[in-house]
């Protein structure tokens, strides 16, 4: 039979569904129309490119669905709203006429329903009652127990499958695989894969939005803490000595050292934060502290070799001590004429002075 025909754009109308949508192409508004006067039927299919604005036989969707146009909405001058309901799946033969509308040959291809074994349907239809329950758990917002429950109880197992179609929320391609399943075993298979991929993908969804609101919690959590801690501090007076947590800690991060040593550094500064203030143990703790920020991590001075400013140097910064500086002058001299830059160890033996 002949029937106008519209093109959609990312959207599927199946079998049994009740749906709207709005149409702005002269065309489809034209075949709407044309539809509306004569017996309220259209066929409508998904076109393959939503880029496309004026779409050809090899641009749609063979497969589509023949609808009853229930309302006709009036937007403006460009646009109206239609109100559809589903009626049967079918194929587009051909198209006979592209002005002023899309009009085809259309073949009503009703999903084909094959004789299999009562055990083997009852199995089936256990198995699609099971997965819906647990799909219906991971998303309550659009499918939900009331949807669930609803297609659960229904007998025949190509009626579950038609409800299961209308109401699961696929995406425009997925809808029109759906549509384009000719048994109900194909159908089947393929919601039961569909539902099954949601499912996986919703339970790592539901770990992934734990997992941030934990931390979440604990960040906010670990910001009260610290909030309260320092206005503890500041009601004992030691909020001075916050600050210079607060420096350490700065410090430590701009540090240019590695993880291992900047690991030590926090660890330390932890313990000082709980020490209360003027504690001997925290003295030594804050020396340890202040003594490792000072060192010269990961930093390399090029080596000076000149005999006679080294000399100059002892002699300035250490009076007496003349054997100590001239072992420590001996070290140098070979070390340059023997060109080894390895490191070595010098003992000094004596009493201090």
């Amino acid at each position: 039979m002949k029937y106008p025909v519209v093109a959609l754009r990312g959207m599927v109308v199946m079998p049994k569904m009740m749906v709207h949508f709005d149409v702005s192409r002269p065309k489809s508004i034209e075949a709407v129309q044309r539809g509306l006067v004569a017996d309220q039927k259209i066929f409508v299919t998904m076109q393959k490119d939503d880029a496309i604005e004026n779409p050809g036989f090899d641009d749609l969707n063979r497969i589509g669905t023949i609808c009853t146009v229930k309302q006709i909405l009036r937007m403006h001058d460009s646009m109206i709203r239609v109100l559809v309901e589903g009626e049967s799946r079918a194929e587009l033969i051909m198209l006979t006429s592209e002005t002023p509308c899309l009009e085809g040959e259309v073949e009503e291809t009703p999903v084909e329903e094959t004789e299999m074994e009562p055990q083997r349907a009852e199995a089936m239809k256990r198995s699609l009652r099971e997965l819906i329950s647990r799909y219906a758990k991971i998303d309550q917002q659009q499918f939900g127990d009331q949807a669930a429950r609803q297609i659960s109880s229904l007998d025949d197992l190509s009626e579950m499958l038609q409800q299961l179609s209308c109401r699961f929320p696929a995406d425009p391609q997925q809808r029109q695989n759906i549509l384009n399943c000719d048994s109900v075993f194909t159908q089947f298979v393929l919601l039961m894969q569909l539902m099954n991929d949601e499912i996986e993908i919703g339970k790592l969804k539901l770990l992934i939005e734990e997992k941030v609101r934990k931390n979440v919690e604990k960040n906010q959590r670990d910001y009260m803490l610290r909030e309260q801690i320092r206005v503890i501090r500041e009601e004992l007076g030691e909020g001075d000595s916050e600050s210079e947590l607060e420096e350490y800690q700065t410090k430590t991060d701009r540090l240019n050292a590695d993880d291992e040593v900047k690991d030590a550094l926090r660890r330390e500064i932890r313990r000082l934060r709980m020490m209360p203030a003027g504690s001997q143990e925290g003295t030594v703790i804050r020396n340890y502290i202040e003594t490792l920020l000072a060192m010269p991590w990961n930093t390399v001075t090029r080596d000076r070799k000149d005999i006679h400013r080294a000399e100059k140097i002892l002699n300035e910064d250490h009076y007496g001590l003349d054997k100590i500086k001239e072992r420590i002058l001996e070290y140098l001299a070979v070390r340059n004429f023997s060109g080894n830059d390895s490191g070595t160890i010098l003992c000094l033996v004596g009493p201090p002075g």
